[in-house]
């Protein structure tokens, strides 16, 4: 979910700009990459279920 700035996501062959509160769901084990498009942007990451690397 992007906070602020905008960001450009990539996922199989589908770009997309995500700006503030838009958010995208990647399921686990897809290559994706995401570009800032601003010099500052803030998002946030949700996993499901919890990693255990982040407990």
């Amino acid at each position: 979910m992007v906070l602020e700035g905008q960001t450009q996501l990539s996922v199989w062959n589908e770009e997309r700009i995500l700006g503030p509160g838009e958010l995208y769901v990647i399921p686990g084990g897809v290559v994706h990459k995401v570009v800032a498009l601003n010099n500052f942007v803030k998002a946030l990451d949700f996993f499901h279920p919890v990693r255990e690397l982040y407990l």
